[in-house]
């Protein structure tokens, strides 16, 4: 079972965001990117187009940036 915590649709950062989770947030976390970002996985920062849907898992490492 699954609940909805927060949703956010539309949203923009500034050009210098980063989010960077050590330890996940404790949720399930699906995003989808609206413009280029690079998103570190498994240790490998990579870059991904627009569009880009993403799903973490509660204790998953978050990092992102444009």
């Amino acid at each position: 079972m699954f609940a909805l915590e927060k949703m956010g649709c539309h949203y923009q950062e500034s050009p210098s965001f980063i989010i960077d989770r050590p330890l996940g947030c404790g949720n399930y976390l699906l995003l989808l990117f609206l413009s280029d970002i690079y998103i570190e996985l498994q240790g490998e920062k990579q870059h991904y187009e627009k569009g880009t849907i993403i799903l973490f898992s509660p204790d998953q490492k978050q990092y992102y940036h444009q």
